[in-house]
């Protein structure tokens, strides 16, 4: 059961991780609506480096995002499926889980949409529960 749970948890957030880079390269989803937005982040370097645009770190940001989900997922998974001992036995891949899908939903909640908040708000209850029982 407790296996189930994690398990649970990692595919929620290994969804929401393939559907954010889904949406971050094809289709208009991530896009802002204002196409005249769109043409200024193109054309506009950030203070920090002209090397790149506010566009394409947007894109990067994006993605980068959608692989950190892609990971958790992938991970805990396995270790919740391939090596349950090693993962339940361990305070730090425990810890670390919780942590970050607590992160995860603070920033959800603080910057994103209501469907990544509940969706990863679940993911985390799935997995605490699986941890402490």
């Amino acid at each position: 059961m407790k296996s189930a749970l994690v398990v649970i948890a990692s595919s929620l957030v290994w969804v929401i991780g393939i559907l954010h880079l889904v949406f971050t390269w094809w289709g208009k989803n991530l896009h802002p609506r204002n196409k005249d937005l769109i043409l200024q982040m193109k054309q506009t370097h950030m203070h920090i480096t002209n090397e790149t645009t506010v566009w394409k770190a947007w894109i990067g940001f994006n993605s980068t995002h959608s692989i950190a989900a892609i990971l958790f997922g992938l991970i805990y998974g396995y270790l919740a499926l391939v090596h349950p001992n090693l993962f339940f036995e361990s305070i730090y891949f425990k810890l670390l889980g919780f942590v970050t899908l607590a992160a995860f939903l603070l920033l959800s909640y603080q910057y994103f949409f209501s469907t990544p908040t509940v969706v990863v708000g679940i993911a985390l209850v799935c997995f605490t529960i699986g941890v402490l029982i």
